[in-house]
């Protein structure tokens, strides 16, 4: 039991003795009492009369300070009535008698102690003492050890202060232990010396002292334990002038914050300022007085007193009798605090408040803070006082309205009378307490909402922690029918499937309205039940169901053996497929109203692009018929036409330019009409100015859903008619339920159960219209605190009820309604707001715009994704700042423009959770208690009407414009920074939202069949084959699939990590072709991927024609071949897998053919001779129609490979048509293929027919190179070793350009150059010459330019002479023949040099299958000394034979792609010294130094070269580890000194002036 604060003062004398004494009962001098001495010093006495006394024997001297414990141990089955003990003689009742009061039953020996030194106010030496057992005869007591003595350690603790710990005070010891102390500063302590003396807190816990003093103190703080901290601190307030000794008793255990352990150490603050003295003595901490322990004792009633002088300015008090008063009210906030209280009670015990009072007037709201410290979390909203002319009890049990009235004995409270009425009342009220509840208050608290719900509370959270063996997988609606499949661990059990309707809380079930049996298949079960249930008056929609796996446990009951269900996919019940909507910018407003629509051209002016408006959804419905209707699930519903049409009209407004409306849904609690009120307010609201939607009656849980489906389909028509809506905000700041949202007294677990049934409503009402509308849920900025009253809640614990549930009960595409207010909402100056309030961490208490990057990384938590997969929604929904100078000097109308500036820059473009700020307010609210948080001044007289634009309207109009830098910036120096990126906080994020754009193609019109799933939703792709996936996070598994019935059409895993869109080709059907083999035979060919089909369909059109279905064929079969044909027709095919009986996969594309009518006959002129210089294809023209075919359309390619190209010529040897009307022309392919990458054209300039079933005749032709080199037509695809006329499909044929007969070849898989470097070397390995041999060969089917072509020829040079090269031969021309040399700043094994081959742009292309022929090149030194070609890596003895070097390296584009380079020689014993560390000067004039890291001990071929490579001798010195160059005669420019140090070479750039 936690009590107040307590201060005992008495006077007390002192006189010093000492020593302890054992205390002899005399039997002589005894009065109306029995007493038995049995053993010596144990009293048994019976007491006759009413005044039963016993005096003591005498008692020697002692010291009064020492020896003051008068102790005995007594056994007293019944108690005793009393007990008093008289000191001294003779015998005064008045001045020395103790009066102790009961003494406590006990059948055990307990002890009663007396600390008399400071139970009575004149302890001294007295020689005997009287007992007085009691005011009554019969009652017995058994008394032993009876003493006289001194405090034992630990009972009474003397302290010393520690003078040399101490601040800003001057104090001096004397006498010993008295203590005179002046305060020197404002802030004077003194640390007593450590505590030694063990004691027991749970006894020990008095501390005391005696003072005197002549100026008294202000205040007075003891500090208690280390270190010294303010969670350890006792507040004991001024303490007055005492020019006697006065004694201050504190009761730890009450006034302290904690007193639960030995505490060692204690600090006393002597005031706030200096000049104050008080003298201090007797300092001890002891076990309490006997008046001390009755003292904690509690009260059942307390009275509470009202302090009239402490009343804010809307109050005005008088105390007309004890504890009665008039209070005259006033404005909006009229408030009067009480006294404390300074007695103690049990809040356990008693804790109902009562008054009496009368008022002709009506208070609108009592609301009680209780304390202290008075604050926000700690009051209660007690409702409405009525009028009362006579007098009236008005009675309040806190603990039905708020959860933490019973943490404490509240000493301190605030009553405010009404809330924001402006009125001047008068009430009189009196006899205020606090007291123990009737028998039927405590009957009436226990069958209450609240106490009830506690119960269900817990039935509820043990649902959601329990893990069932049974799950249901998915709950599909369609039109007419709800499908519920799941699966089942224990097949052989009888199990059922159990309805719960919307407005059941249907985790405490154990009866269903709806129950049956479910038929188990391997372990799983699927289940169609009728959507639509026919009810008394309307159909019952499925819809809004859950469903849950049940067994049964007697006649009508079952229990859970699932987590209940609901609609997991609805997509097939979507009345218009509407793309989800984005807002172009975040800004947005609230505050249009029928009033403010006027104006309408400021949010235009302003660039508005989001609204919120606020919906009476009561206002919607008549209960009486109305020119306006609604049917919904076969019920009529009278609509009131004025409500709607004001509405229409601005959300028509809205829409046509462009802002996005949003809805926040409200029901007033006080509904005038109570057939209204029972309809929409729940059942047990009861405080504020809202309620939660009735979802916990049928009837209103039906309304509900009617009045939703009525709005949602007006305003999710295509076509706009009244306006779009799709951000539905259901109710408002649910976390602060008590003021805006209630329904009773629930726990915050059931509270949320019930606001996810009203948000599910929404949603799935919605989404019947407009499948990308989305609900929020409304909450206050307090995240892990409460707003206001403690009975709120925090909105963490909300959410983490909804993301578990939404678990556990299938996900729905909730998001959030934030309201990112400062700390201080008359305090503008957000980026002050308390770091200890925002911090950066999912444990800050509020989340402002200060830390606002806490909400956006809340939802980008993998665990809150939706569906795992989407980042929920943000909405800024009502955020704003005050410029209300008089309600607080921060606020002021440049401040809030900071503000402003401050959140637009802390949002836009950085979190990308938030979609839209919908700022809190147009224009200011004279009724807001003082908060102006418009962008413009409210006009004198009116509510909202437009005065004068502030300074925070041209930041908003700024913000997101190009003007926004301009405008902002000077706000930067108001908030105390000098660049934005000073406001933004670093906070991890575990996703990010990105969008993702898919294209379905080739799909042709029929895409309303289809189903995509991705980003956890489910939606039918646009008209045009588009959808647009918002919030798609990062770094989670991101599938897709695309089904048309249950068929998966495409499929694939996506890794998102950016904006991303991607076209999805959704033919079923893949490389459809068809070609004819015959002239009565056309064949079809097909590829597809798809599992689980039945068959596909083949379906055909003629030209002019429409398709219809040639044949089925099964799902295994790939090729058909559809006779009968008419030659020379064209036909169209096209494929579609049958996926069931009814539906049919997207067709394949389109594919055409001719029905041949040309055939080829081929045979081969050359005689099988595939190996020389012509290609001889000879062809015959067979015409299979019965009709002339016209030459001049027809065209005939054949086929083939060119090996080391030169230019093509075509030959005409002999043509019965003439050889002159026979034209033949080469293409290159640009995509090789198969066995080909030229083919010759063969057209025919005549006018002359093939007749009817004739032929061309032979016709004979020749093709070859230029340079009459060699083919090799082995793999040509057109060649066959043909000696006689035979038809050939390889030959291709083709009319008006079209292909009719043959068969072209495929593209083949690779398309690249292939280079191989021959070599051969007919030099001798030791000479002055390096002469290698070389030719590259293209083995690749595409050409390459040979100016991307370099060869590396590696080697050593043996010396640091400059080297030359010479290109003594090319084939294809030496001056087209580029060298370099490079020395490799990498040791190679084998090389130290290269000579690279380059090619001028002159020398034209490495064409497929050729090569440049030879060539020949030399590498000499300039000193023409000799080089040892045996450790060269690229070099090899090959005589007189070319062969393959892969030594020798060939790039393209300086890319590997023949060849391997040497090894790096790595230097592991770290001497290498190839490089000097410093040159200096460089640049230099006359001479310059090269230092080493080590000693020079050789020098070798030393040169400078110039940028011409001509190499200029020097003279060197060297000096240790140095080497001096001289440079006389040598022009200005770059060289590079090169030369060999203790046998390695080294290079290094210098610049000559």
């Amino acid at each position: 039991m936690k009590q107040k604060l307590f201060f005992l003062f008495s006077i007390l004398s002192f006189t010093l003795y000492a020593q302890n004494i054992t205390l002899e009962l005399n039997p002589s001098l005894k009065n109306q009492m029995n007493i038995t001495e049995d053993p010596a010093g144990t009293y048994d006495i019976q007491t006759l009369g009413g005044d039963p006394w016993i005096v003591t024997r005498p008692v020697e001297t002692y010291d009064p300070n020492q020896v003051y414990v008068i102790s005995f141990d007594y056994i007293a089955t019944n108690g005793l009535d009393n007990f008093q003990i008289f000191y001294g003689a003779p015998i005064n009742p008045t001045n020395r008698r103790k009066d102790f009061g009961s003494l406590a039953p006990s059948t055990e020996y307990t002890t009663f102690k007396a600390f008399m030194k400071y139970e009575v106010g004149n302890w001294s030496v007295f020689d005997r003492f009287r007992f007085d057992f009691g005011r009554a005869a019969g009652q017995n007591i058994m008394v032993k050890n009876v003493q006289l003595r001194a405090a034992l350690p630990g009972e009474v603790v003397p302290l010393a202060l520690n003078l040399a710990r101490r601040n800003q005070i001057s104090v001096v010891e004397n006498p010993e232990d008295t203590y005179s102390i002046s305060s020197l500063g404002t802030d004077p302590f003194i640390y007593s010396e450590t505590i030694t003396t063990p004691y027991d807190p749970n006894k020990t816990f008095v501390l005391a002292f005696d003072y005197t003093s002549s100026t008294g103190l202000d205040d007075l703080q003891v500090f208690y334990g280390k270190p010294t901290s303010p969670a350890r601190r006792v507040l004991l307030g001024a303490v007055t002038e005492a020019s006697s000794k006065t004694n201050i008793s504190v009761l730890m255990t009450i006034s302290a914050p904690v007193w639960d352990s030995f505490y060692d150490e204690f600090r006393f603050d002597f005031g706030r300022f200096a000049g104050q003295d008080i003298t201090v003595s007797n300092l001890v901490l002891r076990e309490p007085t006997n008046a001390e322990k009755k003292l904690l004792e509690p009260k059942e009633t307390v009275q509470i007193e009202l302090n009239v002088n402490t009343t804010s300015g809307g109050l005005d008090a008088t105390e007309v009798g004890t504890g009665s008063y008039v209070l005259n009210t006033s404005g909006n906030d009229p408030w009067i605090r009480s006294k404390s209280i300074e007695v103690l009670y049990d809040i356990e015990q008693s804790y109902i408040i009562s008054f009496e009072y009368r008022t002709e007037t009506a208070y609108n709201d009592l609301e009680i803070f209780y304390g202290p410290p008075i604050i926000g979390t700690q009051k209660l909203s007690a409702g409405e006082i009525p009028a009362a002319t006579e007098w009236t009890t008005y009675t309040i049990n806190p603990r039905l309205l708020v959860d933490n009235f019973q943490d404490n004995e509240w000493t301190d409270f605030r009553f405010d009378f009404g809330k924001n009425e402006n009125e001047a009342k008068t009430i009189e009220v009196r006899n205020i307490k606090i007291r123990k509840p009737t028998a039927q208050e405590l009957e009436d608290e226990q069958n209450s909402d609240k106490f009830l719900s506690v119960v269900i509370d817990q039935e509820f959270r043990d649902y959601l922690n329990t893990t069932y063996a049974n799950t249901i997988s998915l709950v599909k609606i369609d039109t007419d029918l709800v499908n519920i499949s799941g699966s089942v661990t224990n097949a052989t059990e009888e199990l059922f499937l159990a309805e719960i309707e919307p407005h059941q809380y249907g985790f405490n079930q154990s009866e269903f309205n709806f129950i049956t049996p479910i038929t188990i298949i391997n372990d799983t079960f699927n289940v169609d039940v009728e959507r639509f249930v026919q009810k008394p008056d309307h159909d019952y929609d499925r819809l809004y169901s859950r469903w849950v796996i049940v067994r049964k446990t007697g006649e009508s009951t079952y229990e859970y053996t699932s987590n209940a269900k609901w609609a997991g996919d609805i997509s097939a019940i979507a009345l218009n497929n509407i793309e989800e909507d984005k807002a172009s910018s975040i800004k947005g407003l609230d505050g249009l109203g029928p009033s403010t629509l006027s104006n309408f051209s400021d949010l235009t002016d302003l660039d508005i692009k989001s609204m919120k408006l606020n919906l009476l959804l009561n206002g919607v419905l008549s209960l009486n018929p109305t020119g306006m209707t609604h049917e919904f699930n076969g019920k009529i519903y009278n609509i009131s036409p004025g409500f709607v049409t004001g509405f229409d009209q601005r959300i028509k407004r809205l829409t046509d330019n462009g802002i996005k409306a949003a809805f926040v849904l409200l029901i007033p609690l006080n509904i005038g009409n109570e057939d209204l009120r029972r309809i929409f307010v729940h059942p047990d609201a009861s405080l504020g100015l809202y309620s939660m939607a009735n979802v916990a009656t049928e009837e209103g849980a039906e309304y509900y859903a009617a009045v939703v489906d009525f709005l949602a389909e007006r305003y999710s028509r295509p076509d706009k008619l009244y306006g779009r809506l799709d951000q539905w905000i259901i109710h408002n700041e649910v976390d602060a339920h008590t003021n805006w949202t209630h329904a009773g007294a629930k726990p915050v677990s059931l509270y949320t159960q019930i606001y996810d049934r009203s948000m599910r409503m929404v949603h799935y009402t919605i989404r019947k219209h407009n499948p990308s509308a989305k609900v929020f849920g409304s909450f206050t900025k307090h995240w892990n605190s409460v707003a206001g009253s403690s009975a709120n809640f925090k909105s963490k614990d909300i959410l983490d009820v909804l993301v578990k549930l939404s678990d556990k009960e299938e996900d729905f595409e909730w998001g959030i309604g934030w309201h990112s207010y400062p700390t201080n909402l008359f305090n503008p100056k957000v980026w002050n707001d308390p770091a200890v309030k925002t911090q950066l961490n999912f444990d800050t208490p509020e989340i402002t715009p200060k830390n606002l990057e806490m909400i956006d990384a809340y939802v980008r938590q993998k665990d809150v994704l939706y569906n795992g997969k989407k980042v929920r929604t943000i909405l800024l929904s009502e955020n704003g700042f005050s410029s209300n100078t008089a309600k607080n000097p921060n606020a002021s109308e440049t401040n809030q423009a900071a503000a402003l500036a401050y959140f637009w820059k802390k949002t836009n473009l950085r979190l990308p959770a938030i979609e839209n700020i919908q700022l809190h307010r147009w224009v200011d609210n004279p009724n807001e208690a003082g908060l102006e948080f418009g962008l413009w001044t409210v006009l004198d007289g009116t509510n909202d009407g437009f005065d004068r634009k502030k300074e925070g309207w041209y930041v908003w109009e700024a913000a997101g414009t190009a003007n926004e830098n301009a405008v902002f910036d000077p706000y930067k120096s108001v908030i105390g920074i000098n660049d934005w990126n000073e406001i933004y906080n670093d906070v991890t994020t575990e996703v990010t939202p990105y969008v993702v754009k898919m294209n379905i193609e080739n799909c042709g019109s029929n895409l309303d069949d289809l189903l995509v799933g991705f980003n956890g939703e489910l939606k039918i792709p646009q008209q045009d084959g588009s959808l647009i996936f918002y919030n798609v996070a990062s770094n989670v598994s991101q599938p897709y699939t695309i089904k048309k019935g249950s068929v998966v059409l495409a499929s694939d895993v996506l890794n998102i990590t950016e904006d991303t869109e991607l076209n999805i080709n959704l033919i079923a059907i893949e490389n459809i072709s068809a070609k004819g083999n015959s002239p009565s035979e056309i064949e079809i060919n097909w590829d597809s991927n798809l599992q689980d089909i039945q068959g596909f369909v083949i379906e055909v059109k003629e030209e002019g024609g429409s398709f219809s279905e040639l044949e089925r064929v099964s799902a295994e079969t790939f090729s058909y071949v559809h006779t009968g044909v008419i030659t020379g027709d064209r036909y169209t095919y096209r494929i579609a897998a049958i996926l069931d009986e009814d539906t049919l996969s997207c067709y394949s594309a389109e594919t055409s053919v001719i029905a041949p009518f040309i055939i080829v006959q081929y045979k081969d002129g050359d005689k099988n001779k595939t190996a020389n210089n012509a290609i001889k294809p000879q062809l015959k023209l067979i015409n299979e129609a019965d009709y002339g075919v016209a030459l001049n359309r027809l065209s005939v390619r054949y086929w083939f490979t060119v090996e080391d190209f030169a230019p093509l010529n075509f030959y005409v040897d002999y043509a019965r048509l003439g050889t002159s009307d026979v034209k033949g022309s080469f293409v290159a392919l640009d995509d090789a293929r198969d066995g080909a990458n030229y083919y010759l054209e063969i057209n025919f300039e005549t006018n002359n027919v093939i007749e009817a079933l004739g032929n061309s005749g032979e016709i004979k032709t020749r093709i070859a190179k230029s340079d009459w080199t060699d083919f090799d037509e082995t793999n040509d695809h057109s060649y066959s070793n043909f000696n006689q006329y035979v038809e050939t499909d390889k030959i291709t044929v083709y009319w008006d350009g079209e292909l009719i007969w043959g068969e072209e070849p495929e593209i083949s898989d690779e398309q690249n150059p292939e280079i191989i470097v021959l070599y051969k070397n007919k030099d001798g390995v030791s000479n002055n010459s390096i002469k290698p041999n070389l030719s590259i060969i293209n083995t690749g089917n595409q050409p390459v330019g040979l100016e991307d072509i370099t060869l590396r020829y590696w080697f050593t040079p043996e010396g640091a002479s400059p080297l030359n090269y010479n290109i003594d031969y090319a084939v294809l021309n030496k001056s087209n023949i580029v060298g370099t040399f490079d020395e490799s700043t990498t040791p190679y094994s084998g090389a130290t040099n290269y000579f690279e081959v380059g090619f001028e742009e002159t020398a034209g292309q490495l064409y497929a299958y050729s090569e440049t022929g030879e060539i020949k090149f030399r590498i000499h030194k300039q000193n023409w000394s000799s080089f040892d070609e045996s450790d060269d890596f690229s070099y090899k003895n090959t005589v007189n034979d070319y062969s393959e070097n892969s030594k020798i390296t060939a790039y393209i584009n300086g890319q590997l792609v023949w060849g391997e380079e040497p090894n790096e020689i790595s230097n592991s014993n770290g001497d290498d010294i190839s490089n000097p560390i410093v040159v200096y000067p460089n640049p230099a004039t006359h001479a310059t130094t090269l230092i080493w890291s080590e000693s020079i001990i050789t020098l070798d071929d030393l040169y400078l070269v110039d940028y011409m490579n001509i190499a200029h001798p020097v003279q060197s010195s060297i000096q240790d580890k140095e080497l001096s160059i001289q440079l006389s005669n040598l022009n200005t420019g770059i060289f590079v000194i090169k030369g060999v140090i203790n046998g390695q070479a080294f290079t290094h750039r210098l610049l000559v002036e």
